[in-house]
């Protein structure tokens, strides 16, 4: 199938990738065939007696036909959360708290499906709705005591609401055992130590088998955990998994402590002995999945997932496959996902229907287009149809028609992240920056994690001036949802770009002190500090860092160094710093390229091609050699092979626009201005606010007798909106 390329960037569609991947890791499906759809009655039955999964199709086919009452939506609600599909659950719990009747048991709900997925704000929200309508319900208390403890914002409120609830019902099981975490988490140890000596023997010595026994059993190896005694928590964690070793709770807990110990191995034994208690556990499965590939051990993460596919309950075999679908997507093996997901499908005699759109979803990301439009004819929800139609127009760059059906969707559903994204972009492309800006807030309101629209709104407020703005969105609910090593490379560089800081902020030190993000973080400072001040205030910062520009992991200061000792006419010593690299990492790629850098700049060509093309043998998809090369032949005059290099280098680093910009100068130079337009438009998708790009285009199309072409406009609006003002961008505008 031949589509036209699509101006949204590679890094978006891995990000929704990515967000497809956590979506169908928490995808649950039933199948429930029936020669005559149930009474209310006989589902009401069927959910009291512990098989409410079996109850999702009917419930479903009442709500599609009309039956629209508050006690189905709850119902709908608890079935949905009893499969596991507890995002899924929030809307029919959503519209059954419309009415005052069910408020109760439908916040009740709301408050633990939340809480077990870690919306633990929303469990608040619900549990708080609950006691407003029942102050004295204990089971509201507990769960916003349990949510507020987790959120670590509130812990006296938490502790509050668990007192609350034993003055109640002083013999109140989980109130004591969220009591003893409370005051652990406020580190009022003894009075913990207290509590938990009286519930002990009453909870869990003269009754192990009671339902809470594993919670209390955990709270045991917690507290000496929290007290630093990790010998006796160990001792009690183990004994614990002995009695419960298919506790969702008690597992939890003993991963996260032998976890942050590093102990790697007994987290794979807790979690195989879990699934070999409870096996049709689907966390449990994931868990060790994501476990075994975490080390490489790729082919027996697959064999665990591929395992429960073959179960002969076709539910658990159908979960399996939306599973081993993530495990797929998440290894750029997309197609295989997505026949992962039709496989799924093939099991359920009536798919949900929001298996139906997350399977167009997977489509699209496969860019299987006509597939997915296809798919939407199987829907039967209208917002799924359009915002699944919006989602392949975008993709097809037919913006209009895009933001339409995007719009359509979302007045049904407008709290949906990814269409909201989407919808921005649209609204980009058609020139309506201000309704892009809106969408893109909407979309960071609704979900800050599900897209990369943080950091794409933080771009375009610091591409338009608006410094502090762009710092606003990037730290926006941080506390919940911490910072990615993209966003605080941005705020990095516009900190340092803008106030000339190189202080890394103490919200953002724990992504930058990764080993994996230190030369990132250093290298974003470094550029800004170069863009405001000059390259000696840079390299005067790059050497206070002390950074061993010589090790392999600094890899990429090494070549900062370089280029800024050049800058500043200190060539000696950049060629020295390039031969010192060589010398201690003779085998390492960037050493070499870092050395063809030092003696380019230099000026001297013939050493320099040397340094490159070693470079390239150890690495042939070394960006920087690829670069110097080209720098050479375009010295050189030979455009045609710098043209050629500098798109390789390009295509070896995309990350990194000065290959592109390189690529698009020469292709000027030699008046091949389709091949410069075309790039143009490529550099202009990957970094979205560049103004002067955008007025290059306009240039290049107004040659060409484009003024009235409606991209020309859109084109010419965004270069005055982000710095690009100029007689070719003034005159579109005039002339349109």
């Amino acid at each position: 199938m031949n589509q036209p390329p699509s101006r949204i960037s590679a890094d978006v569609f891995n990000h929704r990738k990515a967000m497809l991947v956590a979506l169908l890791a928490s995808c649950v499906v039933v199948a429930l065939a029936c020669d005559a759809p149930p009474t209310l009655d006989e589902i009401k039955a069927t959910q009291n007696a512990g098989a409410a999964a079996r109850t999702v199709v009917p419930l479903r086919n009442m709500i599609d036909g009309g039956e629209r009452t508050s006690e189905i939506f709850f119902l709908y609600g608890v079935a949905l959360s009893a499969t596991g599909e507890r995002d899924a659950a929030m809307w029919p719990l959503r519209k059954a708290m419309e009415d005052p009747e069910w408020i109760v048991p439908a916040g009740l709900q709301m408050a633990r499906d939340a809480l077990r997925t870690g919306n633990f704000d929303l469990s608040i929200a619900a549990s708080t709705r609950v006691l407003e309508h029942e102050a004295d319900n204990t089971k509201a208390l507990v769960l916003r005591a349990r949510a507020q403890t987790e959120t670590r914002r509130d812990i006296e409120l938490a502790l509050a609401d668990t007192e609350a609830a034993l003055e109640i019902d002083p013999d109140l099981h989980p109130a004591r055992v969220s009591r003893v975490v409370a005051l652990l988490a406020l580190e009022r140890v003894e009075e913990a130590a207290e509590a938990l000596e009286e519930i002990e023997t009453l909870a869990y010595e003269a009754d192990p088998d009671q339902p809470d026994s594993a919670r209390f059993c955990g709270a045991r190896a917690s507290f000496a955990k929290e007290k630093g005694e990790q010998e006796l928590a160990d001792e009690r964690y183990t004994s614990c998994l002995e009695r419960y070793p298919a506790s969702e709770i008690l597992v939890d807990d003993a991963i996260k402590f032998y976890e942050s110990l590093g102990q790697g191995d007994r987290v794979r034994e807790i979690l195989t002995a879990a699934l070999e208690a409870a096996p049709t556990v689907r966390d449990f499965r994931v868990g060790l999945a994501m476990r075994q590939a975490g080390i490489g051990m790729v082919e027996e993460a697959e064999a665990t997932l591929r395992e429960a596919t073959e179960s002969e309950n076709r539910n658990h075999a159908a979960n399996a496959w939306l599973d081993l679908s993530g495990f797929l997507l998440d290894r750029e093996r997309i197609d295989e996902g997505v026949d992962a997901i039709a496989s799924a499908i093939a099991l359920i005699t009536n798919p949900a229907p929001e298996l139906r759109f997350r399977y167009a979803d997977a489509l699209i990301a496969a860019e299987r287009y006509d597939e997915a439009l296809a798919e939407t004819e199987n829907m039967r929800v209208a917002a799924h149809q359009n915002l699944a139609r919006g989602r392949v127009l975008v993709a097809r760059e037919q913006w209009s028609e895009a933001l339409a059906a995007l719009d359509a969707g979302l007045a049904e559903w407008p709290e949906n992240a990814v269409a909201r994204y989407y919808a921005a972009v649209a609204a980009e492309n058609l020139g309506d920056f201000d309704r892009a800006v809106e969408d893109f807030r909407y979309s960071i309101r609704s979900s800050p994690v599900l897209t990369d629209a943080r950091v794409r709104l933080a771009k375009l407020h610091h591409a338009e001036g608006q410094h502090e703005a762009a710092i606003a969105i990037l730290r926006h609910d941080i506390a919940n949802h911490p910072p990615t090593a993209d966003m605080a490379e941005l705020e990095l560089l516009i900190l340092s770009s803008v106030g000339g800081r190189s202080v890394v902020p103490q919200h953002l030190a724990r992504v930058v002190n990764r080993a994996d993000n230190v030369a990132r973080a250093i290298s974003a400072l470094v550029e800004g500090l170069r863009v405001r001040n000059g390259p000696q205030e840079a390299l005067d910062y790059l050497i206070s860092t002390q950074a061993d520009v010589l090790d392999p992991m600094y890899g990429r200061l090494l070549r900062d160094k370089v280029g800024l000792l050049a800058n500043v006419d200190r060539l000696e010593e950049a060629t020295t710093l390039g031969r010192s690299a060589v010398e201690v990492q003779p085998e390492s790629s960037p050493a070499h390229a870092a050395l063809g850098l030092a003696l380019l700049l230099a000026e001297k060509n013939d050493e320099s091609k040397a340094a490159f093309d070693r470079a390239l043998e150890l690495d042939p998809n070394n960006a920087d050699a690829l670069m110097g090369l080209a720098r050479i032949s375009d010295l050189g005059g030979d455009l045609v092979t710098a043209a050629d290099l500098y798109l390789k280098a390009d295509a070896a680093e995309p990350r990194d626009k000065v290959a592109l910009e390189a690529a698009i100068d020469v292709l000027t130079r030699a008046e091949r201005f389709d091949e410069a337009e075309k790039q143009l438009e490529l550099l202009l998708e990957r970094e979205p606010y560049l103004g002067p790009v955008s007025l290059r285009l306009v240039e290049l199309r107004v040659a060409r007798g484009a003024t009235q072409d409606p991209r020309t406009r859109v084109l010419a609006q965004h270069a005055m909106r982000f710095g690009g003002a100029g007689p070719a961008a003034e005159k579109v505008l005039a002339a349109n």
